[in-house]
């Protein structure tokens, strides 16, 4: 929007109290406004943290499935295998989550302006 003077009048964001030209979009495409850096992590972050705690009681569950295997006296051997692919099989996804989250952290960081 410009004025009768040519000059950029900046409109101001929902918040209220913030003057700003385009708002910021993650790579979600959602809007990354002042309300939303109120909040310490980004809808990305907050999506991939949520993927890497399931993961983590996924796993969880398959550890005391694999100790109980150990404790048995008799041991379903194929079982224990599948339970042991599995596990490396969510070590390998949290791994890639892992990078994911630092990506995350390094796209907030860039919204707010730190890099």
């Amino acid at each position: 929007m410009d004025s009768k003077h040519h000059l950029a009048i900046f409109e101001v964001d929902d918040c209220g109290c913030c003057e700003t030209g385009d708002l910021a979009a993650d790579e979600g495409g959602k809007a990354y406004g002042c309300h939303e850096k109120s909040t310490v992590l980004t809808h990305r972050e907050e999506e991939v943290l949520r993927r890497i705690r399931e993961l983590s009681l996924k796993a969880k569950a398959i550890k005391e499935q694999l100790k109980r295997f150990e404790e048995a006296e008799s041991v379903d051997l194929q079982a224990k295998q599948r339970a042991m692919e599995v596990l490396e099989s969510l070590r390998r996804l949290r791994s890639a989550l892992d990078a994911e989250r630092v990506a995350a952290a390094e796209e907030r960081m860039r919204l707010l302006g730190h890099a």
